[in-house]
């Protein structure tokens, strides 16, 4: 993130950032993150290009500072817990629909909780509890315990 969050943030820059992140937050739940542009997040926030990459590199560093963002907030056990569901209704209709998973000896439901259960350790551990870790190594990690499967 290019906006240094640790020094005091006037009120503008606040905004800017509460901004930015509500409109994520608000596109997400409309489309899939991949379908999501720079340019319309700016148009949804009401501010220039210029301005969004006054604050972030891309649109995945503006979802990584969501994440950050989530975990300040007094509500976020309520939010983990509806994230960890979602994720987990969303793997349990990813192996329904796939046929491979016809041929595992543990149930669907048992798979589909493992997958996303291990998805949300790994990205807890590297955002929540800030660990020095890159994405390659986060995805690393990932394949080593799910790749066993």
């Amino acid at each position: 993130m290019k906006y240094n969050t640790n020094k005091k943030m006037t009120r503008g820059a606040k905004r800017t950032l509460n901004d930015f992140m509500c409109t994520m937050f608000t596109m997400l739940s409309e489309k899939n993150f991949e379908e999501i542009t720079v340019g319309e997040l700016c148009k949804c926030a009401n501010y220039p290009r210029a301005t969004f990459y006054n604050y972030f590199d891309d649109k995945f560093d503006l979802l990584n500072y969501c994440w950050i963002g989530l975990t300040h907030n007094s509500e976020i056990g309520y939010m983990f817990s509806s994230f960890q569901t979602f994720m987990n209704g969303k793997m349990r209709e990813l192996f329904h629909s796939c046929t491979m998973s016809e041929k595992m000896l543990i149930p669907k439901e048992i798979l589909a909780n493992h997958y996303s259960n291990t998805l949300l350790l790994i990205w807890q551990w590297c955002i929540l509890k800030n660990q020095d870790c890159t994405k390659e190594q986060a995805c690393a990690y990932l394949r080593y315990l799910v790749g066993n499967l």
